[in-house]
């Protein structure tokens, strides 16, 4: 008997250890979300820039470039590349000679036309002097009986014999003083050119360029394309860009300038804007080709080891803000501008309004809120409504809303980094 009810008490132990089993199964089943797994996260208000990407030639604010001028040959160039100069000091000197033969004829040319003014002023002299005589003996021949108006005009004859009247004698001296005039700029114009003939510099400086008379086949007469010197002040330097119209109406002085050289990798200086154009201009770039656009300058911080020559590249910030952003790798379709969100546990597509983007993140203007799920590096095989949950929050990128895209090289401007830095740039689509 006792054993009879030990089998049966064995036997429900049995059957309630597998009851209890199964109930707890169903139960953690239950408790299990369905559906495929995703990474998600939330929109993120982020600070983001729109960035107009341009690389340029370092180049002094202060320099001179003394030019060929034509019909001078050079005589001497006494100045070598790398040289410091101060203001004064003799940069290019041009042969002097028929120069200084032009400026001896310019005076001897002013000096008889002086000599002319002269005997012009003696001659009117003489004509008022005579025409003098000539009315006190008239008057006197009009006093007689029988005299007359003939009288008179014989009497001015015979005092004026062989002397200019007077109203011509007027004319020779206005001529004159033209004459003394024109000798006199002529003497003025010779004398600048043979002060052309010594360049001095008109600033302290390093001499930057020299083109050297071996360089110029032995005729520097001949070099007419570019400076025979090149001076410039180091304590200013400043990057000379031409941006496209696009990007152009954009930048304002004052803004920020991120500035990077391939020479320094590791670093990177702030300057900013300092000069943006009125017009726009045509003018040779970095690669010798024409580049049309609005001319912008801007102000390298003092101090860095940049030379002039070295060629870098911009990122000109030209609006800096906190806006609502998503990571670059939530965007999908064929432009880029939807995201895939988590809806009462179902994925739902949704199309969204993007501003500035750069590497890793996207500015959602519209479209999302912060509270939303947005699924990051949704697989090509999700489709809308299909049941799935968020196993972990999407990994955020390493950044922290400086634009993370390099300017690319061999361009003198454009907008770089996915999406272009400019509004309406979506990224690169994920997924599809």
């Amino acid at each position: 008997m006792n054993r009879r009810l030990l089998r049966l008490l064995l036997a429900y132990l049995v059957l309630a250890a597998t009851a209890a089993g199964m109930i707890y199964v169903a139960v953690t089943k239950s408790r299990q979300p369905a559906g495929r797994p995703v990474q998600a996260t939330h929109p993120q208000r982020r600070l983001m820039e729109d960035v107009v990407y341009a690389s340029g030639r370092v180049s002094p604010r202060r320099q001179q470039q003394v030019m060929p001028q034509p019909g001078l040959a050079v005589e001497s160039i006494p100045v070598q590349q790398g040289q410091a100069v101060k203001k004064g000091d003799m940069l290019v000197r041009y042969a002097a000679d028929e120069l200084e033969a032009q400026v001896r004829q310019a005076q001897l040319a002013l000096e008889r036309a002086r000599l002319e003014r002269q005997r012009a002023q003696r001659q009117l002299q003489r004509a008022r002097e005579c025409a003098r005589r000539a009315g006190a003996r008239g008057a006197g021949a009009r006093g007689g009986p029988g005299q007359g108006a003939q009288g008179a005009q014989g009497a001015q004859g015979a005092a004026c014999a062989g002397v200019v009247p007077e109203d011509e004698a007027e004319l020779q001296l206005e001529l004159a003083d033209l004459g003394v005039e024109q000798a006199q700029l002529q003497l003025e114009q010779a004398e600048r050119a043979l002060a052309r003939a010594e360049v001095r510099s008109n600033l302290d400086g390093v001499v930057l360029q020299v083109t050297a008379p071996d360089e110029a086949g032995g005729d520097l007469q001949a070099v007419a394309g570019g400076p025979l010197v090149t001076v410039g002040a180091l304590d200013e330097l400043v990057v000379d860009l031409v941006l496209s119209e696009l990007d152009g109406v954009r930048v304002r002085p004052g803004q920020k300038v991120r500035i990077r050289s391939d020479a320094f990798p590791e670093r990177t200086w702030e300057g900013k804007v300092d000069q943006v154009g009125d017009l726009v201009v045509t003018r040779s770039g970095l690669a010798g080709r024409q580049e049309t656009g609005v001319p912008v300058t801007v102000a390298l911080p003092r101090g860095t080891p940049l030379k002039p020559g070295y060629t870098v590249n911009l990122e000109i910030v030209v609006r800096a803000q906190q806006v609502l952003a998503v990571p670059v790798a939530a965007l999908v379709g064929n432009d880029g501008s939807e995201v895939w969100v988590v809806e009462d546990g179902r994925a739902m597509r949704r199309r969204v309004e993007l501003g500035v983007s750069d590497a890793e993140w996207a500015e959602v203007r519209s479209g999302l809120e912060p509270e939303d799920w947005v699924i990051v590096d949704p697989t090509a095989g999700l489709r809308p409504g299909e049941a799935v949950h968020v196993v972990g929050e999407g990994a955020a990128p390493a950044t922290t809303g400086v634009p993370a895209g390099t300017p690319a090289t061999g361009d003198s401007t454009g907008t770089g980094g996915p999406g272009g830095g400019r509004p309406g740039g979506a990224g690169t689509p994920a997924g599809q």
